[in-house]
């Protein structure tokens, strides 16, 4: 009777973790498809790479790549200009597939791009929505940080909606406990249901120019769904 009893209790335990097992491997499942939906941009005015950044591929009348402004375009003579070469590498794949520029908006940091020629699979990534984060929620956000490859990093919504004024427009951004790198700009910024909710932009500087660490700033999903719809490129 002794021996059924154990058994019994054996079991029990079984059945009660098989949820949380078969959860850690659906989880596990689910950040390998968002990083194969994340690629490594390099930008430059021929191959050498000058800038470092990331961005996300999504599905929006077309197959496009997400990523910030500030990465692919720079100043000459007075305007920008999307840099010469671009190209952007996944995370199991060192080739370098390349990137033309379709449109950007300079003040909203929001550039969208276009793979030239590519034939490997890849995820595509889906918008959630950034009117609906709280306080508090966990976050993930996957980045090229300092260039060195795709990487993820966590942390929580610190603020779901914060105007942010900088030197080209008053703009929203969500603010995230995530520590960022150069590099990590694009990033998308997941919730815990792997829908991109932003997209990493930019950190701050304290009064001596220091780099503020845990405070990071993400261009809501929202804003880049009505630039999506307004340029349909």
């Amino acid at each position: 009777m002794a021996i059924l009893s154990i058994a019994l209790v054996i079991l029990i335990v079984i059945v009660a973790c098989y949820p949380m097992i078969q959860s850690r491997e659906e989880e596990e499942l689910d950040i390998k498809n968002l990083m194969s939906g994340t690629i490594e941009i390099g930008c430059g005015m021929d191959s050498s790479n000058e800038v470092s950044g990331t961005g996300f591929i999504v599905e929006y009348d077309g197959v496009k790549v997400i990523s910030n402004a500030h990465i692919v375009t720079y100043l000459d003579n007075g305007s920008y200009m999307p840099f010469d070469h671009i190209s952007g590498r996944f995370f199991d794949d060192d080739t370098a597939y390349e990137l033309n520029v379709t449109s950007f908006d300079r003040g909203l940091d929001i550039a969208v791009l276009a793979f030239v020629d590519i034939s490997r699979h890849f995820s595509v990534l889906s918008f959630g929505d950034s009117d609906h984060i709280y306080y508090g929620d966990p976050v993930l956000t996957v980045g090229n940080a300092r260039g060195n490859g795709l990487s993820a990093s966590s942390g929580v919504v610190s603020i779901p909606l914060i105007n942010i004024n900088d030197s080209r427009a008053v703009r929203p951004a969500i603010q995230t406990s995530i520590t960022i790198n150069d590099g990590n700009s694009g990033g998308p910024l997941f919730d815990d249901r792997g829908q991109v909710i932003g997209m990493m932009s930019f950190r701050i500087r304290d009064s001596l120019g220091d780099i503020v660490n845990g405070m990071s700033f993400a261009v809501p999903s929202n804003e880049i769904r009505t630039y999506l719809d307004i340029v349909k490129v």
